[in-house]
């Protein structure tokens, strides 16, 4: 702790887990242990804090985002059930009250099908 430099070259490597405990209790006996255990403490409250406030607007962005991707799935897949129904009506397909819920089979499409005109060929 003789120049700045060396000061803060130790604490970085303090956070990082690289310090001699022996050395800061041989420089000073009281102050060398209470100075390395609040640096600690204040360090990793920090770092904690920073690191759980990344997650949480990590996990805020997700979730938003999921809420918009459902409600914009919903809407399409109420936008393509409405179109069918919409199609099966003008093809003369009506499902009951009760059937609504239920497809149509091939054979009542068939049916409900004007029948196919083919033309010959000139």
């Amino acid at each position: 702790f003789a120049t700045f430099h060396d000061s803060t070259y130790t604490l970085f490597r303090i956070i990082l887990g690289d310090f001699d405990f022996l050395a800061l209790e041989q420089a000073s006996t009281l102050l060398g242990p209470v100075f390395f255990i609040t640096y600690i403490f204040c360090v990793f409250f920090i770092l904690l804090n920073m690191f759980l406030a990344i997650i949480n607007d990590t996990y805020s962005e997700v979730k938003s985002e999921l809420s918009s991707e459902t409600k914009q799935g919903l809407e399409f897949g109420d936008y393509i059930k409405k179109s069918f129904r919409g199609l099966f009506r003008v093809c003369g397909v009506k499902p009951d009250e009760e059937e609504e819920e239920e497809e149509p089979s091939v054979q009542d499409m068939k049916e409900a099908l004007p029948p196919l005109r083919v033309q010959p060929d000139v």
